[in-house]
């Protein structure tokens, strides 16, 4: 789940759907595709990236999704970039592919391991992460591994500064990067963890399965919601108090400001 406002949010799913939020309900938006979708990300209401299954690769541009040439293969998990500049996407067996000059090239990531998700702060200061506690790092010249102190599965990242980083994943995984490195910081649960969003370094959430969301106020990790079962992939907001969460069997959950 994605968007640049309260009224304009994007979700993706199997089969390739893709949903699309207005501000008063959700619309289905003909992808062209059967193959299932695992993220949605983009930079503006015309410029939004889905990506998915068999290396599929979809652009939308304000009026309809179009297909673009991934040259991969495989899945395709996770975007970031920047405005005005290049966008990334990373997948499986270690794949991560830029685009730069309108057209998708590989890059040597150095692992082999599935890639999940990717978070930055700017060209020259890239996360990904992935199985057995990977994460590597990009420069802004190269792709280097950064040693963690976990082979769990890592799902999600997310971050505020160049210091201050997150990365969550399979048993209540959580890490936090300092400028000391990474460390484990207790979760208080052992769900898997697959997404990660933040409005603020003391406002974060993490979701994942059995309807857990949790919640990061800067000095502990708490349960945020309760009695939920769901598989939940994914978290969003436009703001601290609009967020958005998204997951199996359609679905959808919103928190909105108090009154």
């Amino acid at each position: 789940v994605w968007g640049t406002a309260q009224d304009d949010v994007w979700a993706v799913g199997m089969g390739g759907m893709t949903l699309h939020y207005d501000g008063t309900g959700w619309t289905s938006v003909d992808s062209g595709l059967t193959d299932s979708l695992a993220d949605v990300w983009g930079l503006a209401p015309g410029d939004v990236w889905a990506a998915g299954a068999r290396g599929v690769l979809l652009h939308w541009d304000g009026a309809a999704w179009t297909r673009e040439t991934s040259g991969s293969p495989e899945w395709l998990r996770s975007f970031w970039g920047f405005p005005g500049g290049d966008v990334w996407v990373v997948g499986d067996h270690g794949t991560i592919l830029r685009r730069t000059g309108g057209a998708w090239a590989p890059e040597t990531s150095g692992v082999a391991e599935w890639l999940y998700a990717i978070w930055g702060t700017s060209p020259s200061d890239l996360w990904a992460a992935g199985d057995g506690g990977v994460i590597i790092h990009l420069d802004g010249s190269a792709w280097t591994l950064s040693p963690t102190p976990t082979e769990e599965a890592l799902h999600a990242v997310w971050g505020f500064s160049a210091t201050d980083v997150w990365a969550v994943g399979e048993h209540g995984m959580a890490l936090h990067r300092t400028a000391s490195g990474w460390e484990i910081v207790p979760t208080g649960t052992v769900e898997g963890l697959d997404g990660l969003w933040g409005a603020a370094a003391d406002d974060l959430y993490a979701v994942g399965s059995n309807g857990t969301v949790i919640h990061w106020d800067g000095r502990e990790w708490a349960r945020a919601v309760g009695d939920r079962t769901e598989w939940l992939s994914a978290v969003w907001g436009s703001s601290a108090d609009e967020v958005w969460v998204v997951g199996n069997v359609g679905t959808l959950l919103r928190r909105t400001p108090t009154p």
